[in-house]
């Protein structure tokens, strides 16, 4: 049964729904070329860098800076008016070193001519462009300026379920399943909402899971024990040594909490087996289409 299974799901390539609807708020506008949502904030809503940087931040959208070489006319299309002309971008020397980079942490080339001059070389400098002719200067972060909020479409899961969470560290989104069914049942509900049971196995893919579920909870993920040689694998064909050979077939992960277990950032994964044939909750994850 589970050889059939592994052939099976092995060549199942994740989908995203090709029925999209292009909306994120009211307030935003959806430009088809750059898959994105743009929001221009100005006149009253200019604000200084830092602001700008949390005002994006609260409307789940992103500090816009242009990303490729023409990116920057979007900010000369949300608005015609005149009196628009420079606007922060979400470029910044936090240091005051001449060090620029963006808001995520990129070192972005094409900023590498801007240099900064001042008297203080602790003050912050941040980048501001211009709507009209693209080109950049700096300034001090402590001015006020209009600036755009960025929500790329591929940060949403492709589906209407809203039990799916997106997670921005892995690109992919996931669903926590409490209700307790057999190993294979729960590969049969991923697969039916368009993902598979979950093969995340890193710290850095499971920081974000590990928030949603219980402590001391176990729950089945995408990884089973392939006959007569007894190896593990995951369901994405990957050959997995982090199973212990016992009894059970099928993983499972458990968090616990670490030695200072008073909140998220402490939980750890603890990997195990359970028999396929009992019934877990499970964890489910779909691929977001780039």
């Amino acid at each position: 049964m589970f050889g059939q299974l592994f052939i099976y799901f092995l060549g199942i390539i994740v989908v995203s729904a090709s029925n999209h609807v292009n909306f994120f708020r009211r307030d935003y506008t959806f430009v088809e070329e750059y898959n994105a949502f743009y929001k221009l904030h100005w006149a009253d809503d200019a604000g200084t860098w830092d602001e700008a940087f949390l005002v994006c931040d609260y409307e789940g959208a992103s500090f816009f800076y242009p990303e490729d070489v023409d990116e920057w006319r979007i900010a000369r299309n949300l608005s015609d008016s005149p009196d628009l002309e420079g606007i922060f971008v979400g470029v910044h020397d936090e240091l005051g070193r001449g060090d620029l980079l963006s808001y995520d942490g990129n070192f972005l080339p094409e900023f590498s001519e801007l240099h900064v001059y001042s008297q203080d070389d602790s003050e912050p400098k941040c980048v501001v462009m211009s709507v009209n002719t693209g080109r950049y200067s700096i300034g001090s972060c402590k001015n006020r300026k209009p600036f755009i909020c960025k929500k790329k479409d591929n940060e949403y899961c492709p589906t209407v379920d809203a039990g799916y969470i997106y997670s921005k560290t892995t690109k992919k989104c996931y669903k926590v399943h409490k209700r307790e069914t057999t190993w294979e049942d729960a590969m049969h509900t991923c697969y039916m909402e368009g993902g598979i049971l979950s093969t995340a196995m890193h710290s850095s893919e499971l920081n974000d899971i590990l928030k949603m579920i219980t402590e001391g909870q176990q729950f089945f993920m995408g990884f089973r024990m392939i006959m007569p040689n007894n190896n593990f694998y995951s369901i994405r064909g990957e050959k997995i040594n982090i199973f212990p050979r016992n009894e059970g077939h099928c993983g499972v992960v458990t968090v616990n909490e670490g030695d200072n277990g008073y909140n998220n950032y402490n939980r750890i994964a603890k990997y195990s087996t359970h028999p396929c044939y009992d019934t877990l909750p499970f964890i489910c994850e779909l691929d977001v289409k780039l």
